[in-house]
């Protein structure tokens, strides 16, 4: 037979309340439980404070530096992955005429040798959204909605000279920098590998929104040198802008300012510094280039 458990009996009366009082939530492990919860509250509220400063504050001018020691080769091997994402999903376009047209408004805004030590590699994307993006290491990608909203060559010429200072400014480069401990911190907290998926979490933050508003405003300044020392009126980026931003948001048909937020301030800085510029020498294309770039893909199609 199985032995009678231990057993200890309190004739005491008031024994029983006793403890039910202390451990009640207003006894005093129950006042203890509540200074304990009070004092783990407070430090981390003040470390999550502190290191929410020191993301915003510090991390972007980090990130500013360090691009600068980031190789060439670097860049143009993560922007090339990147671009890949979209061109692997998407055709791009290899009509001959229109390749042509892009290439040579290239090497206009680009002719002055302030493009930097990259070779270009702008590829036109047979997609309806209004939009641009510039990769590290000189890949541009254009979508076809951009040039069919587009009224003007000079205003393409306007997005793409805006495309290539985010290049020559290493602006991705450093939205990588500054995004990279974010990824980090949340692959070690899921449990995942930092590096499983990173490209594809790369191009995704390259086509959103990002740039930083400094950046954005940096681009605009040097994109309307840009335009002047190529002999290309400013006048069609700040017009394409300007209807973009007048368009609505993001759910309208200019998409293109889900990145770059348009407003009165970022026109009105455009429109002075334009005043200042001597008058433009020509169109930023011939008429038979645009003609030739906006008639769409018609051969060399490729996936």
């Amino acid at each position: 037979p199985l032995e009678a458990a231990e057993v200890l009996v309190v004739n005491e009366p008031g024994f029983l309340p006793a403890p039910r009082g202390v451990t009640s939530s207003d006894g005093a492990f129950g006042s203890l439980r509540r200074r304990s919860i009070t004092s783990l509250i407070l430090p981390a509220l003040v470390a999550l404070s502190t290191l929410a400063a020191a993301w915003f504050l510090l991390l972007p001018p980090l990130a500013a530096k360090l691009a600068t020691r980031v190789p060439t080769e670097w860049e143009q091997s993560l922007g090339a992955s990147a671009v890949r994402v979209f061109t692997e999903t998407h055709p791009v376009c290899s009509d001959p005429e229109q390749v042509a047209a892009v290439e040579s408004l290239v090497q206009r805004l680009t002719r002055d040798g302030s493009g930097g030590p990259y070779t270009y590699r702008v590829s036109i994307v047979e997609d309806e959204m209004v939009n641009a993006m510039a990769a590290p290491g000189g890949h541009i990608l254009i979508f076809r909605g951009l040039i069919d909203e587009a009224e003007s060559s000079d205003e393409l010429a306007g997005v793409l000279a805006h495309e290539i200072e985010h290049v020559v400014q290493r602006h991705g480069i450093q939205a990588i920098l500054r995004e990279m401990p974010a990824q980090l911190l949340v692959s070690a907290a899921m449990g995942s590998s930092p590096l499983g998926g990173n490209v594809a979490q790369i191009a995704y933050s390259l086509g959103s929104a990002s740039y930083q508003r400094n950046d954005e405003r940096s681009a605009d300044a040097g994109a309307v040198r840009r335009l002047a020392a190529a002999g290309i009126s400013p006048d069609g980026m700040i017009g394409f802008f300007r209807r973009s931003a007048s368009e609505g948001e993001v759910e309208g048909p200019m998409k293109y300012f889900a990145s770059h937020p348009g407003s009165a301030e970022r026109m009105t800085a455009l429109e002075q510094m334009a005043a200042a510029l001597p008058p433009a020498a020509g169109p930023a294309l011939t008429q038979q280039q645009w003609i030739a770039l906006r008639g769409g893909c018609i051969t060399g199609v490729v996936p």
